[in-house]
């Protein structure tokens, strides 16, 4: 995993971004099984354009795993969803599920949300530049 773009409202906002491996299923309510990957600020765009965090962040992730990313900012937009853990997007080698939608761990959670941003990775097979996968 080596970058995001998000989608959040215009201004300056705090994020952070915290990952674990396996489901975040059970998980939401505090950050202690979380490992915070980064932290930072960024300018958001308005919500009809994607801000990219610039993060580099050469994430590895082994094969066949399940791997849960938290970004936690205020404004961030999300769309509605079918089903919580259904595929919505997927190439060869990246699937990104439905999931939920909530400003904090602990928080009030939305279910089911579909991520509303842009997913950056290298991978094994494709290692020349990034793949983009962005819904």
């Amino acid at each position: 995993m080596n970058d995001f773009d998000i989608n959040c409202d215009t201004g300056t906002r705090t994020y952070y971004i915290y990952t674990k491996l396996g489901s975040y299923d059970g998980f939401l309510n505090s950050v202690d099984e979380w490992t915070l990957i980064k932290t930072d600020s960024v300018v958001c765009n308005d919500e009809d354009n994607i801000t990219p965090l610039n993060l580099n962040l050469n994430f590895s992730i082994a094969g066949e795993t399940t791997q849960s990313f938290f970004i936690e900012i205020n404004d961030i937009n999300y769309d509605n969803g079918n089903k919580e853990f259904d595929v919505y997007v997927e190439d060869d080698n990246l699937q990104i599920l439905e999931g939920r939608g909530m400003a904090s761990f602990g928080s009030t959670s939305f279910s089911p949300r579909v991520w509303s941003g842009t997913v950056y990775y290298l991978s094994l097979i494709h290692i020349s530049e990034p793949t983009r996968l962005g819904m």
